[in-house]
């Protein structure tokens, strides 16, 4: 069974000369990760004048989600649920070609986290935002405890996506 969640990029379905509440770019690109850890769909409604044009704010707000879409477009759009359960609402997606994909939420929390569920033995972690390797202990029972970099200044992803490279 497909599932799939629509949301409004402000407060109407429709224009609204006044509609000002505009969702904010943490809140789309986070609803768009749950319903892919969710093996969801994502539908998200603009609202085009009676002429047919986009507002402005609107065509900057798909940008600035495609931008996030294009770094982790793989993971994104072939990825599927796993059983890997990780801290608070991380997520792991598995893609056809066996590679696993963490989905990191609350960034400014930097501590090591522990990731349990999987049957696979890891060799590497790259994060796919700046391609840099990350630290990571696996256990026995394949147990996955893994740093999270911080970021540097001026920089957030809202959701970083690491890249797990798995033993064949």
């Amino acid at each position: 069974v497909a599932g799939e969640m629509s949301q409004t990029i402000c407060a109407s379905w429709s224009y609204g000369a006044c509609d000002l509440a505009y969702k904010s770019i943490p809140e789309l690109i986070t609803t768009m990760c749950f319903c892919r850890g969710a093996g969801c769909n994502y539908l998200l409604n603009i609202t085009p004048t009676s002429t047919g044009k986009i507002l402005d704010i609107q065509k900057a707000m798909i940008e600035t989600l495609g931008k996030w879409i294009n770094i982790n477009k793989k993971p994104f759009y072939e990825g599927m649920p796993t059983d890997i359960k990780g801290p608070g609402n991380d997520f792991a997606l598995k893609t056809p070609d066996g590679k696993i994909y963490i989905f990191a939420f609350d960034l400014y929390n930097s501590h090591p986290r522990v990731y349990t569920g999987l049957t696979e033995n890891i060799s590497k972690i790259i994060w796919l935002d700046n391609e840099k390797e990350e630290t990571f202990f696996q256990s026995e029972d394949n147990t996955l405890c893994m740093n999270l970099s911080p970021a540097n200044s001026g920089y957030h992803m809202i959701v970083r996506v690491a890249e797990l490279t798995v033993n064949k």
